[in-house]
Parts: structure tokens; C-alpha cells; sequence
């Protein structure tokens, strides 16, 4: 949006049509940004514009012009597709984890052993953890999926209790681990160019559990343990996945 303001952020916003979105889009390619990026951003800013129509301050017309404007197809734009994620050597995981502090490897660990995502890991509280259960639990209300009325319930097997049980605090509402989720991931990508590796970001570790988790237990444990399930699933089915999550851990977490 940044960008939309710095070009056009004095014009009147009917004037505002297809012209105006592909210089900002052709602005977006010449600063770098991947293609996947520049076609999210193209959309944010229509949703703008939809809030603008919500709101009367937009007439539909300027809108459905927007819609116009295609997104940048793979192959036939000069803006780069970045190399698929891919699930990080060991041996360069393992420099990594030996050249960070104690907290960040436990929670470098933590995403090893259950495939969560950096956010959700640093979402937690002691009060949101159930520890009644062989296979401890948590429940988000805040996640990635929450818009589509899924619920995303985290389960720690054993490795991965002996590691949060350090972070356990007498306040239930304080958070579990102090530290942002960019200085986290700053943290592994710093540690990686200190040792001459590959750059990866602490998300790419879902992908090691993941990747591990199909080839021991099948494509649908992955599934479940990453929460990947679809959004429509039924109450009874995402029981089910959630059942197969913690049998999981409590063998591999």
C-alpha cells in the first residue's frame, strides 16, 4: 500500500483506475518483490476499495475497473518466483541450533517436534495449555485459519513437554516465551549466514516435521499435525484429525 500512496496518494480516488494499479504493480516488480507478493498486494489493495464501497466513500464503477487489471502469470513477467520451501538439511539445522541462544533453539525444537508455526508457538500461555493428558494440548482462538471457523488445537508428546515445562510461569496469562516472532527468525537466518549456510526462516522448519511426519505416518498425520485440513471439514472429522495429531506427538513429539 506503501507504494500506491507514494505514487498516487494525492489523487482523487475516482481517478484511481487500471493505469494507475499496473504502474503500482510494475513499481512492485522493479523494487524486487516475488510474484505470489505483487499479486497479494494487487488484491489488498482492491480491498480497500471494497471498503470504500461499504463505507460510501467509493462508487462501484472505480472497483470493478481494478478488477481488470489481471494478476502476473508465472513465466510471463519479469517478477521472480521464489524457489519452492522445502524442508531444511539436518545437518545445516543442527549448525544453526548451535550457533543461537537456549531460548531460540527450544523453540527451534518445539516446531521440530510439532510442526507448528513460529506465531502460534509464541501465542501461548501457561493457561492455555491442557497438561490433564498424556499428550498436552493447546487451543488458539487467534490463528492463520480462524476466519474460516476452524479451530487450531496444538499437541505436545513428550520431548516436547520437557521443553515448554522450562517456560511454565505462576502468571497463566503471561506468555511462555519472550521474544517477537521477527527477532526469532532473525535470530536463524543471522546464525545461517554466520556459518555460511543457505538462508532459511523459522516457518521453513514446519516443513521438516511435516515432510517427516508423511513419510513415518501418511499424508493425512502430516495433515493433522500441521492443521491443513480443509476449512469444511465436519465437527466429527476434525475430531478425528485432532485424535491423530495426538497419537502422533506421543510418538514422534
Amino acid at each position: 500500500m506503501l507504494i500506491v500512496v507514494d505514487l498516487y496518494g494525492l489523487l482523487p480516488i475516482r481517478e484511481f483506475g487500471p493505469t494507475q494499479l499496473k504502474a503500482a504493480r510494475n513499481a512492485m516488480v522493479a523494487r524486487g518483490w516475488c510474484r505470489k507478493f505483487i499479486n497479494k498486494s494487487i488484491v489488498r489493495v482492491r480491498h480497500v476499495f471494497w471498503w470504500g464501497i461499504e463505507n460510501d466513500m467509493v462508487e462501484p464503477v472505480t472497483l470493478q475497473r481494478l478488477e481488470a487489471v489481471a494478476g502476473l502469470a508465472a513465466g510471463k513477467t519479469e517478477a521472480k518466483d521464489r524457489p519452492r520451501r522445502e524442508s531444511v538439511p539436518a545437518a545445516n539445522v543442527d549448525a544453526v541450533k548451535g550457533a543461537v541462544s537456549p531460548l531460540v533453539r527450544d523453540l527451534m525444537d518445539l516446531q521440530l517436534l510439532t510442526g507448528c508455526r513460529p506465531g502460534e508457538l509464541l501465542l501461548l500461555t501457561t493457561g492455555m495449555i491442557d497438561r490433564s493428558a498424556a499428550v498436552w494440548t493447546a487451543t488458539l482462538e487467534d490463528h492463520k485459519t480462524a476466519h474460516h471457523g476452524k479451530t487450531r488445537r496444538l499437541h505436545f508428546g513428550p520431548k516436547a513437554q520437557t521443553i515448554l515445562a522450562k517456560s511454565l510461569k505462576a502468571d497463566r496469562t503471561a506468555t511462555l516465551f519472550s521474544i517477537t516472532r521477527k527477532h526469532y527468525s532473525n535470530c536463524i537466518t543471522d546464525a545461517a549466514e554466520r556459518r555460511k549456510l543457505p538462508r532459511f526462516t523459522a516457518h521453513w522448519l514446519r516443513h521438516n516435521t511435516t515432510t517427516t511426519v508423511r513419510d513415518q505416518f501418511g499424508m493425512e498425520a502430516a495433515q493433522a499435525l500441521a492443521g491443513h485440513a480443509r476449512p469444511d471439514m465436519t465437527a466429527n472429522y476434525s475430531t478425528k484429525m485432532d485424535k491423530l495429531a495426538a497419537d502422533v506427538v506421543a510418538k514422534f513429539g
